[in-house]
């Protein structure tokens, strides 16, 4: 059994009601729900959301939402696996059986149902945690800061000679699912296990952390969705 479940809370600093944010006629969270159910493998989508007004919403659009969220997993600091531990929590409590969960985030506009999917696949395939990531244009490997002293400062001094041509391909989160067995989002540190990636395209990968970021996003919409 797998069950999809969607983090949402109500508030946001930079960029208000985030979750909730009107999107080509729809509040955003609406093409996180609609990808996860045209995925057609969830048994259950599930909104943890604190607030009445996402979980009315949610609902309209087919998901279920069994609970609210408590105020002290509602904070700009929280972490994603703790919300998502505590709703496995609840439905063992309340004696709902499945062993694979998925972490959807609700401003994922761009998710792909069939990319959700080879996410289950991966899991089924032995790894324990698979998410969504993207490569980066340029090899990160010979990044650097600059000190406060104002010299630069090599974060991978081995690389410094390196050709970029040789430089190995590096990635970036892509900020839209998380597959994990039950049992392992229990255990609290995903990162440490044997995990994989669904490589996605650039085109389909977009942060929503600024409003320069929205009409980023809108775009890419735009031109996946040309008819």
């Amino acid at each position: 059994m797998n069950i999809a479940i969607i983090p949402a809370r109500f508030g946001s600093k930079r960029i208000k009601k985030k979750n909730l944010k009107s999107f080509y006629g729809k509040p955003i969270i609406y093409y996180s729900i609609k990808a996860a159910s045209k995925a057609k493998i969830f048994d259950k989508i599930i909104v943890s959301t604190d607030n009445t007004k996402i979980k009315k919403i949610s609902e309209n659009f087919g998901a279920e939402v069994p609970f609210i969220r408590p105020k002290k997993l509602s904070g700009d600091k929280t972490k994603a696996q703790d919300v998502i531990i505590h709703a496995i929590k609840f439905l063992v409590r309340n004696k709902i059986k499945f062993t694979n969960v998925c972490c959807i985030y609700p401003t994922a506009a761009l998710i792909q149902p069939n990319n959700i999917k080879k996410g289950l696949k991966k899991l089924n395939d032995g790894w324990k945690y698979v998410f969504s990531a993207c490569a980066f244009e340029k090899s990160v490997l010979r990044s650097f800061k600059i000190n406060k002293d104002k010299r630069v400062k090599f974060l991978n001094p081995n690389y410094i000679n390196t050709n970029t041509q040789d430089l190995q391909k590096t990635y970036f989160d892509a900020g839209q699912f998380y597959w994990a067995r039950k049992n392992d989002w229990l255990k609290k540190n995903l990162y440490l296990l044997k995990g994989s990636i669904v490589e996605l395209d650039s085109k389909y990968v977009q942060d929503l952390d600024y409003k320069k970021d929205f009409k980023l996003l809108k775009s890419k919409y735009k031109k996946l969705n040309k008819k």
